[in-house]
């Protein structure tokens, strides 16, 4: 009988797709596999990922794997529901296989039975396999990223720093009323002419005011309200997009458009 570890992973963006294939599941059919075929895995031998994307060179447990803590002897295969467990980069998913050849551990793959194959058609069908996982990587990417573009041409939030004055909230803007106080006093002081250094001290000498991080405000997070005057105005842009009219209600609304 082989000894080995199992390595289960969820990706975000299986999350997010309502992917059908979560840890219980793959728990199971590791399970179920090693038993047909000779492969103990101890309790303590398991390395589960919550909500690591395939494409994230961070993992923890597989670091754990792939380090100090499992070896040959008595480790001699890590075994995973699917191959693009490991990884949906091809480079990537080749590189931790090396390494884990280095440690004389082998991948086994349970939808994937590269052991049922002759030799070259096994190598064949794995790296088919892990080049498929890459495009589906792929597909997912430019997926997603078409879905923020067409949210953000009808002026919806599409992702990143939400600015000094909104909260997110269901997937859009809203207004936070006690920092949009602080964004409209800072405007207030800046269209007369008063530098972004003397509104930070303004700030930080009232004690209603509050920022966001911290304990107080400097110039830069000034300037950076300043530089964030569209979207303030009720205007939206997502990367390098040209500004939009946003669906968010806007903070300076004397300037809205």
């Amino acid at each position: 009988m082989k000894k080995g570890v199992a390595y289960v992973r969820v990706s975000t963006e299986e999350q997010a797709k309502d992917d059908k294939y979560g840890i219980p599941s793959q728990i199971a059919d590791i399970k179920r596999y090693c038993a047909d075929n000779d492969i103990e895995i101890d309790e303590n031998d398991w390395y589960i990922e919550e909500g690591v994307s395939g494409a994230s060179r961070v993992r923890p447990e597989l670091s754990k794997i792939l380090g100090d803590e499992v070896h040959n002897p008595p480790i001699e295969v890590i075994v995973v529901a699917k191959a693009d467990r490991i990884s949906r980069d091809v480079t990537t998913y080749y590189v931790y296989k090396d390494l884990l050849a280095r440690k004389n551990i082998e991948i086994v793959s349970v939808k994937e039975d590269w052991g049922s194959q002759d030799k070259i058609t096994a190598t064949i069908l794995e790296g088919f396999m892990a080049i498929m996982a890459d495009v589906e990587r792929e597909t997912i990417r430019m997926r997603t990223e078409g879905g923020r573009k067409t949210k953000a041409k009808h002026g919806g939030y599409a992702g990143g720093n939400t600015p000094y004055g909104y909260r997110i909230v269901d997937g859009g803007y809203v207004i936070d009323e006690e920092e949009a106080k602080v964004v409209r006093f800072v405007f207030n002081l800046h269209d007369q002419g008063v530098s972004n250094n003397q509104i930070a001290n303004r700030l930080n000498e009232n004690p209603d005011f509050h920022p966001r991080k911290g304990v107080k405000f400097y110039s830069g997070g000034v300037g950076t309200m300043i530089a964030n005057r569209n979207t303030y105005r009720g205007l939206y842009r997502y990367g390098e997009m040209d500004w939009v009219k946003g669906v968010h209600e806007p903070i300076l609304k004397d300037e809205a458009e």
